[in-house]
């Protein structure tokens, strides 16, 4: 645990980018030009396909508070350990990278007034969801209550569901969740996490004069992420101040790159010993669609005793010219 005595009256929350610098770019360029010196970054940085050595670069050079995300976490366990997108990860970043994630701490205390976390090391996976076979419902607020019991702080930030929330307790603890930077929605192996909009998020925290706190929570329509991004026209827009024609040949050229690394994954498992494709369930795919060429996958996943534990995804891809 880390501790920060300054606290502005006001500061941005930001959490969940996954390796999305161009969102990212787009976010810090609001906060800046509202004003805001101060950011919590509350961790998951990095994993993903797009572009984690941007990401990276981006955080370490700017002057912010961060904590560790699971997935942050997660990248330094074994090989074998990490799924797909964590492996690919891996291969991206340097040595300064990796270092700049192991020095980062689990919480921080910010003037003993905010207590930031990532959100999963609570007695729930979530600290402020619960999975239920129906979906994915608020948890009850003695639930909640019972997980920050031991928190002495006013203000509680935390991330990890990727879902915006603000959410007062009765003791007068104000619970803050900004939402997702880079990844509005995801599934994991039975549920999904639903932000119900395409758009960046964040949140700025304010404290008045006599000390009370209140959350205003930002959509940012410039780093509006959408999945038809593609069938833009590539010569018009911007993407926090990257034309958009740049954004669309850097993900064409490492949609590619992930497809070789994943293909090249998939073959060095089925090769270790054994027909590893007798346990692959095929679960679907996905295409991308750029003006030169289309690029699909197909998602396997492991089942029965070779499943482990975190659910992982394995794969075999194919392109289409």
């Amino acid at each position: 645990m880390s501790e920060t005595k300054t606290f502005h009256t006001s500061l941005a929350v930001i959490v969940d980018i996954p390796g999305n610098r161009w969102v990212l770019e787009a976010i810090l360029q609001d906060i800046d030009r509202r004003g805001i010196q101060q950011i919590v970054n509350l961790g998951d940085h990095l994993t993903g396909l797009l572009d984690p050595t941007g990401t990276a670069d981006l955080l370490i050079a700017r002057t912010m508070m961060n904590v560790c995300g699971n997935d942050d976490r997660e990248l330094f366990l074994p090989q074998e350990k990490c799924s797909l997108s964590q492996n690919y990860t891996c291969t991206q970043l340097t040595p300064a990278h990796f270092a700049w994630l192991y020095s980062l701490p689990d919480t921080t205390i910010v003037a003993d007034e905010l207590f930031a976390c990532h959100g999963n090391l609570f007695d729930a996976p979530y600290l402020l969801e619960e999975v239920t076979p129906s979906g994915v419902f608020l948890r009850s607020t003695l639930a909640i209550a019972t997980s920050v019991a031991e928190i002495a702080q006013p203000v509680i930030l935390s991330g990890h569901s990727h879902i915006p929330r603000t959410v007062s307790l009765p003791q007068g603890k104000l619970l803050i969740n900004p939402g997702s930077v880079g990844m509005p929605a995801h599934s994991m192996e039975t549920y999904g996490m639903e932000s119900g909009s395409p758009h960046a998020r964040y949140a700025l925290l304010y404290q008045n004069q006599h000390g009370r706190h209140s959350c205003e929570g930002v959509r940012d329509a410039a780093a509006r992420y959408s999945g038809r991004l593609c069938e833009l026209y590539p010569s018009h827009g911007t993407i926090g101040g990257t034309a958009l024609g740049t954004v669309l040949a850097h993900l064409e050229q490492r949609c590619q790159d992930v497809v070789a690394f994943l293909a090249g994954s998939i073959d060095n498992t089925a090769s270790r010993g054994g027909d590893r494709s007798a346990h692959l369930q095929w679960r679907g795919s996905w295409s991308v669609h750029f003006p030169s060429r289309s690029l699909t996958c197909r998602f396997y996943q492991k089942s029965g005793n070779q499943a482990n534990n975190r659910g992982c995804r394995q794969g075999r891809y194919r392109t289409c010219q």
